[in-house]
Parts: C-alpha cells; sequence; structure tokens
C-alpha cells in the first residue's frame, strides 16, 4: 500500500480503491480530491454535520452518500447491503469511507468489506479494527456486528456450494 500525505485523522488505505478514517476537515476535502477520491461515504448520524459535509463535498466535485450508522445500535442488514452496492459500483470508485473517528463504525464496515472481499476471518479483520484504533470496551456492538456477519457469510456461501453440487448432481 502507498503512503499519502494526508491531514485526515487515521487516514488508511485498504485497497487500491477504498480508503478510510477519520471526519475530514473543510480543508481535507481537497486532499481527498488530490487523491483521486470520487466518492465519500458517511458513516455518522448527526443529521447538520451530514447536510453540511455534502455540501463540502459537492464543492469540491466529489459523489457524497450517506449511510447515517447510530453509534450504539447494530447496523442492519439493509445498511450493510447498501455499504457493499456502493463499493461494487466502479463508478464510484476510489472511495473514502469515514465515521467521526474512522474507527468504529468504519472500522466495522471496513472490516466486512475484508472478510466478504478479501476472504479475511473475523479475526484477522478485528485485529485490523483495534490497530486502527476501534473502541472495544465502548461499542462492543461493532465487534458483534462483524462476526454476526463473518457468520452470516459463511453460512450462505455454504448453502451456495450445496445449491450448486445438488444442481450438477442432477445434470
Amino acid at each position: 500500500m502507498q503512503k499519502f500525505a494526508t491531514t485526515i485523522k487515521n487516514f488508511r488505505q485498504v485497497s487500491a480503491w477504498l480508503y478510510r478514517g477519520g471526519q475530514p476537515k473543510e480543508e481535507e476535502f481537497e486532499q481527498l480530491k488530490a487523491l483521486g477520491i470520487r466518492t465519500v461515504v458517511c458513516l455518522r448520524w448527526n443529521m447538520n454535520a451530514i447536510k453540511k459535509e455534502r455540501a463540502l463535498a459537492e464543492k469540491h466535485g466529489l459523489n457524497f452518500i450517506s449511510i447515517p450508522l447510530s453509534y450504539w445500535i447494530l447496523p442492519t442488514r439493509k445498511e450493510i447491503e447498501r455499504f457493499f452496492s456502493i463499493l461494487d459500483d466502479e463508478a464510484m470508485r476510489p472511495i473514502y469511507v469515514h465515521c467521526v473517528h474512522g474507527a468504529d463504525r468504519t472500522g466495522a464496515f471496513c472490516a466486512m468489506h475484508r472478510i466478504k472481499c478479501d476472504n479475511w476471518t473475523a479475526d484477522q479483520a478485528y485485529e485490523e479494527m483495534k490497530q486502527a484504533g476501534f473502541h472495544r470496551f465502548k461499542v462492543h456492538q461493532f465487534k458483534w456486528a462483524v462476526y454476526g456477519f463473518a457468520h452470516r457469510l459463511e453460512r450462505e456461501r455454504r448453502n451456495s456450494q450445496r445449491t450448486s453440487t445438488l444442481s450438477q448432481s442432477k445434470t
């Protein structure tokens, strides 16, 4: 992974086209643009902050998508699916995803990406969350969300393989 000159708190590169970190300040939107970011995904809940950020992103020619996640409640399946639909859209890439600190909500969603797309285990993804500052004693529900996601994904993959095997054996 490349090192980038940015002042954004907790900025990290996840993949060739996915970046994560904390809430960018007004002047840091220009840094995102200079890095080639096309889309900013905000996981913050505060509607006033979202409105202000949308204006800043659009001012800098960036797509802005809000998936407002509560800091205290598990993310829903719908929120997770929406996140992956954005990541799957190549026209949106490169993507910067953030919350306030870039550690908890961002950490959980990037961990889910690692599990689904990079075939990481939940333990590997959780270790990366901790390295990026995850507040494991304060918001442990995001750890549960990551492990629950990994379990569901594994079950879905097993069921898909089973269905595929059954289909092939009938032909």
